[in-house]
């Protein structure tokens, strides 16, 4: 994911979390441990496997891809760790790795700059600025929209972009995309509520880690820039000053994380 869309959908996160006041920094799945198996099917072909643990406060994401491209096969291999206190993203194509602090430590952090009566403002004019902020990018929100694996589940719109996840949570089931012709579905086909093994959560050996302080930093800033304009009453911008956008559409992966950023909106 870019820098653009990290800002972006953090900046959203923000926003939407702030909604839920005393448990602000992220709703409870309702599995408190579970292996979600994805099927992944178009331009892209491949599987995914999610493990979560602590109803969704930790998780980790494997990732394989193949896409073939001009007669070339092209593949991903991705593993995406997130702790309490940090986010991994990892690289087992060129066994590298990135680290950033876990954002719902940063505005929780940022959060508690505040006093109580500046923390209702902010939460209120969340609520007021929520829905505004995805109609605004041309996205709509449907609730129940859908049930998938026994699960309520809402829909997200937006840039080409369909996100179904788990209703009030975000927790993404089926996300498809059809953009510049180009088509990809991604869904869960089992959902097994056990405890996944504790590896999954561990970095792989050999793998370079570098701490992405830069990124980490305007990730900061945004989170200071989006609570200040909302206590102040103002719509948060969705782009750090100064920071020019590469790509105008979303990928899946940050449609995942606006899927979770609405769901205490449009109620």
């Amino acid at each position: 994911m870019n820098g653009l869309v990290k800002l972006t959908a953090v900046g959203l996160l923000v926003v939407s979390q702030t909604v839920l006041a005393q448990d602000w920094f992220a709703p409870k799945l309702p599995f408190k441990n579970a292996v979600v198996e994805y099927q992944v099917t178009g331009m892209s072909a491949g599987t995914k496997t999610t493990y979560i643990r602590d109803y969704g406060r930790e998780s980790a994401e494997y990732t394989n891809l193949s896409m073939k491209m001009m007669g070339m096969v092209q593949t991903q291999q991705e593993i995406d760790i997130t702790t309490r206190d940090w986010v991994y993203s990892v690289d087992m194509n060129s066994r590298t790795a990135t680290k950033m602090m876990n954002p719902e430590k940063v505005y929780r952090q940022e959060l508690e700059k505040y006093s109580s009566t500046e923390q209702d403002k902010i939460a209120t004019n969340a609520e007021k600025f929520g829905m505004n902020s995805l109609q605004g990018m041309g996205g709509t929100l449907t609730k129940n929209a859908a049930k998938l694996q026994g699960y309520s589940c809402d829909l997200t719109e937006m840039s080409g972009i369909k996100v179904y996840s788990i209703s009030e949570t975000g927790f993404p089931l089926k996300v498809e995309t059809n953009m510049m012709g180009m088509k990809s579905t991604e869904e869960a086909v089992s959902i097994k509520k056990v405890s996944p093994p504790a590896d999954r959560f561990s970095l792989p050996a050999g793998v370079t880690v570098e701490h992405d302080q830069m990124a980490e930093n305007m990730m900061r800033n945004h989170i200071r820039q989006t609570l200040s304009s909302l206590l102040a009453g103002e719509m948060p911008k969705l782009e750090s000053e100064g920071y020019e956008a590469e790509e105008p559409a979303l990928s899946p992966e940050s449609m995942q994380q606006l899927q979770q950023m609405m769901q205490q909106f449009g109620q």
